[in-house]
């Protein structure tokens, strides 16, 4: 047995899932996660952090910290934790023998329910999974590493990997916003004070903050909402901006993704030059159409209906608020206007 090397084909450039969190990230990385021929890597930027790189470069700063992003991603491709290999389900691999396959998932769920007895969620997160890769295998291997907090970096990502593969997934505003919230009311994220102050540091360490006239006073004058929908804008735009190849950068709608899941993989998986694979046909089928219990973080959902509900969610009121602000963006019409959907996004949404 042994780890799977950056030597390999495509380790060294992996393809990148970025979105927001409550953008349906985890859903699309575990459709890429379903084929083979994939080592996926969930979040390996949460395990392994580095105060080396801004949470949030601007795009003048890019040339200065591209070794330090190139550096990052090999050490990020080496993160084998439960945390960024044990996310569920285990899917079966041609770089992994039946009998590795059996045995690894065993260790997986092992540790998940040390997890559940100890009644510490995150209390096996940092535990080192093998990856017991066979020898014999000789198939090439595609990394994808999924992160929802490197979209502020994208560009001197892009820059450090000029052969990897951007994939973007855009949730319209209001759904983010509506998810996001319901997050608030169960206590999952952060208290109504702390995100105001939060949203308003990462607002104003925007290149577009300036070209928007946005400043501290009258940040601080917004509610969470307005707050909230110019961060969508800000952020979203900025991937699409700093990502200067758009032959690189793949933009989904989460919504078009919830209406054509298998079209819309398919051309994802065409696009980074996967083949398309049976067992993600399976594995979409099995996670569009789950009506068991609502899971805020699952990859098994009624897709239809979870697309929707910020309609139900969000007062009137708000959701013009939001769309008002979302679009004032090329990325927000674009994602606000489904007819827009059938048109090259990086032509659609590019500034200038």
């Amino acid at each position: 047995m042994r780890q799977i090397r950056a030597a390999e084909p495509n380790a060294v450039d992996p393809i990148i899932i970025l979105g927001a969190p409550r953008s349906g990230t985890t859903w699309l990385a575990k459709i890429f996660d379903s084929h083979p021929d994939v080592l996926y890597l969930h979040e390996p930027d949460t395990v392994l952090r580095t105060s080396a790189l801004p949470v949030i470069c601007r795009r003048s700063d890019i040339a200065r910290y591209r070794p330090v992003a190139y550096e990052y991603v090999q050490q990020l491709i080496t993160t084998q934790t439960l945390k960024t290999v044990g996310s569920l389900p285990i899917f079966a691999k041609t770089y992994r023998s039946r009998a590795a396959h059996c045995a690894r998932t065993a260790i997986i769920f092992a540790v998940h329910a040390f997890g559940q007895i100890t009644r510490r969620a995150n209390a096996g997160a940092r535990v080192a999974i093998p990856e017991m890769a066979d020898r014999a295998v000789d198939r090439p291997v595609r990394t994808v590493i999924k992160s929802v907090t490197l979209r502020g970096s994208a560009g001197v990502f892009a820059a450090a990997l000029p052969h990897s593969h951007f994939v973007f997934i855009v949730r319209h505003p209001c759904g983010q916003i509506a998810s996001w919230a319901r997050g608030f009311t169960t206590g999952r994220f952060l208290t109504k004070l702390t995100l105001k102050k939060s949203l308003i540091e990462e607002i104003l360490a925007t290149d577009g903050a300036e070209q928007h006239g946005l400043d501290s006073v009258c940040l601080h004058s917004m509610s969470e909402i307005e707050l909230l929908a110019w961060h969508w804008g800000l952020f979203n735009q900025k991937v699409v901006d700093d990502v200067a190849d758009g032959a690189r950068l793949h933009v989904v709608s989460y919504e078009r993704l919830c209406e054509r899941p298998i079209e819309t993989a398919r051309n994802l998986f065409d696009a980074v030059g996967l083949a398309w694979d049976r067992r993600a046909v399976s594995f979409i089928g099995k996670s569009t159409t789950y009506h068991g219990p609502y899971r805020y973080y699952g990859v098994r959902q009624n897709t239809q209906a979870v697309k929707e509900k910020w309609r139900h969610e969000l007062d009137t009121g708000d959701q013009l608020r939001i769309m008002a602000i979302a679009q004032r963006f090329p990325i927000g019409r674009f994602i606000c206007d489904a007819e827009e959907w059938g048109r090259d996004p990086t032509q659609v949404m590019k500034v200038g």
